[in-house]
């Protein structure tokens, strides 16, 4: 494709007759580069078409091609111009384009808030205040009626603006309420010995080991060949110390291979277990030019700490065709299920979320398709947390800052709810993807290839993924007021707490200053 693209404009530079004509190759090449998500290319071919726009028939109507060029340039980081650009068609488009105008006013407000970013730092962010306060005045115009109406959306498109435009409102606010100094809820990058110069990602945390997939292996035709192709495969770091921790040492072994599991030539990825550690899933992928084709795998616990051959999953389906990857087993109910990623039949658009029942004598059922939760864009790296409810995943759907953003959808046991963009600092306006939460939530690992990561070219904007972590304080405070015939009661009465959180400290009591998120209690009053 960029060889293409290099021709094309060798061809305009060269030609004063058919410009039109090969502008319009041009605009092609763009289009279907922002289709397969090649965005510097996209952008380089909307740059080309503005530059001599004026002497073609393209003169009359350049506001669909200026704001195709602000999104390819806010889709691979180029801020500034996407900025420029947004700002150019909040003055050029109100009347002629009212659809263009009320996005580029909610792209603005993004781009401004993300660029409020002065200086980078994993524990804290400094804000620039003034960028804040604009970022806010847009996010305040897009709601208007006079701005939102215009936008020509589907009902759940516009919910999903509107929501995102209101959590804008509210980080803003409180960003500007705090002078810009804002805590980051101490997000950490993970030491060098898990990242490396290459892409780490996809972690799932499993006592106190964590397995991860690293993108750094040649192949011995590629060592031979001197080629760039990597492969990716399974890695087990163990803590030293608490995972909870940017500090925690770690010993890190590259897992065995074992028949097709971390052979040469073939990716081996995203791995999980189930609920009583019998199985470990993984997928294995393999590359064909620009496309990767995965499928599903999994190995039975051998009992004396390794694990057997890979099983290829009866649920697959033509990996010539289609891919299915990045399983994920979720404890819903009474019910266990394997979530995974899959462009199968029967898909939205790109990738959607399916899940298929795991049953207690280990086979799978029928794949279902997570309707209420997909879009026609993609929607991949799946994980449910059991105690909060919660299925956190990775999109490139829209209202997003960037590339793919992280999302989150809560299940009440009968529906999902919308799923809501987690925002920043989780979100960066890069892939941040495989959000994974420790059982008890008080530990979170996610992917990014943020420019906080390590990456093997400096001047790459955005190349390798890396691993970071957050822990998160789930201890509250429980405060109860004891009344009783319009008397405060409190300092007679006896009060317990007991965790009514199944598991097996379920029904146990419980200070008052030790109760924590997402569990169920039972409050008891003594009077004397």
């Amino acid at each position: 494709m960029r060889t293409l693209l290099l021709a094309l404009l060798v061809a305009i530079v060269s030609s004063t007759g058919a410009l039109g004509q090969s502008l319009e190759k041009v605009l092609s090449v763009g289009e279907e580069s922002f289709k397969t998500k090649d965005y510097y290319v996209a952008f380089r071919c909307y740059e080309t078409v503005l530059q001599y726009a004026r002497s073609t028939k393209f003169k009359e109507d350049t506001l669909y091609i200026k704001y195709k060029y602000a999104e390819a340039a806010r889709r691979f980081n180029y801020l500034q111009a996407a900025d420029s650009m947004y700002t150019r068609l909040l003055e050029e488009a109100p009347e002629k384009a009212p659809d263009l105008y009320a996005r580029s006013v909610f792209r603005l407000a993004q781009i401004k808030q993300s660029r409020a970013k002065d200086s980078i730092s994993l524990s804290y962010n400094v804000l620039n205040v003034e960028r804040l306060d604009t970022a806010r005045q847009l996010y305040q115009l897009f709601l208007g009626d006079g701005v939102f109406s215009k936008l020509d959306a589907s009902s759940s498109e516009r919910d999903a603006f509107r929501r995102a435009a209101i959590k804008g409102i509210e980080s803003c606010t409180f960003a500007i309420d705090n002078d810009g100094l804002v805590p980051s809820d101490t997000i950490y990058r993970l030491s060098s010995k898990i990242n490396s110069e290459f892409s780490d990602l996809a972690p799932v945390l499993r006592g106190n080991s964590l397995y991860f997939s690293s993108i750094k292996y040649y192949g011995k035709r590629e060592k031979l060949a001197k080629q760039s192709r990597t492969y990716s495969k399974l890695h087990r770091a163990d803590f030293l110390g608490t995972p909870a921790s940017g500090l925690a040492e770690a010993s890190v072994q590259l897992l065995p291979e074992e028949g097709i599991f971390n052979e040469d030539h073939f990716h081996t990825a995203h791995t999980s277990f189930s609920g009583d550690g019998n199985w470990m899933f993984f997928s294995r992928c393999y590359q064909e030019k620009d496309s990767i084709f995965c499928t599903l795998y999994r190995r039975v616990d051998k009992g004396d700490g390794s694990w057997g051959q890979p099983e290829r999953l009866t649920i697959n389906v033509d990996s010539t065709k289609y891919t299915s990857q990045q399983p994920s087993i979720a404890r819903m109910g009474d019910k266990e299920w394997l979530l995974f990623a899959s462009d199968r039949p029967g898909t939205q658009g790109g990738l959607d979320l399916w899940r298929s029942e795991l049953r207690p004598d280990g086979s799978l059922g029928e794949p279902e398709n997570l309707a209420e939760i997909n879009s026609p864009s993609n929607d991949a790296t799946p994980f449910y947390h059991e105690l909060s409810a919660q299925l956190f995943f990775s999109s490139d759907r829209e209202p997003s800052f960037g590339l793919y953003d992280i999302f989150v959808s809560y299940f009440d046991g009968g529906a999902w709810s919308a799923p809501d963009n987690l925002g920043l600092p989780y979100n960066s306006g890069y892939n941040d993807q495989y959000y994974f939460l420790s059982p008890e939530g008080s530990q979170a690992y996610f992917s990014s290839d943020r420019p906080e990561s390590t990456r093997f070219i400096d001047s790459l904007d955005a190349c390798c993924q890396d691993i970071y972590g957050h822990p998160i304080d789930i201890y509250m405070q429980l405060e109860p007021t004891v009344l009783g015939c319009g008397k405060d009661l409190t300092a007679q009465a006896e009060i317990n707490v007991y965790d009514l959180t199944p598991g097996e400290n379920s029904n146990l009591k419980v200070p008052l200053d030790s109760v924590k998120r997402y569990h169920r209690y039972r409050i008891e009053v003594l009077m004397p």
